[in-house]
């Protein structure tokens, strides 16, 4: 084979090398901007957060615990051991219950009152 044919099969295996990193650079552009817009729709649909409802005017503001089981314990609530978050009140079975209550986030908290109403 000839000096001249060997400088051809040298140019048409860097020009299909570079068609091919090209192609493939192309594809990842692709598949990141895909990516990205995906994850963008995850965040603005999952920061929408269903805020929880309100009872009657009656119900918040009452001196009547809206549960009957304990938050924290699931046992029966004792009269007067209470907490009040949001206009709502909370009966508890024990001040170490109640004392675990208070630790919790209002988000916790928010779920937990969702559980009762």
């Amino acid at each position: 084979m000839g000096k001249k044919m060997k400088n051809k099969i040298g140019r048409a295996n860097k020009n299909e090398l570079h068609r091919s990193s090209w192609r493939f650079g192309r594809l990842a552009l692709i598949l990141v901007t895909a990516g990205l817009v995906l994850i963008g729709i995850f965040i603005i649909y999952g920061s929408q957060k269903k805020p929880i409802e309100l009872l009657p005017r009656t119900a918040v503001n009452s001196k009547i615990p809206i549960n009957k089981v304990d938050p924290i314990s699931g046992a029966p609530i004792v009269a007067g051991i209470t907490s009040t978050f949001k206009g709502y009140v909370i009966g508890h079975c024990c001040t170490v219950s109640k004392r675990d209550w208070e630790i919790l986030s209002p988000s916790q908290k928010d779920a937990k009152i969702n559980e009762f109403l």
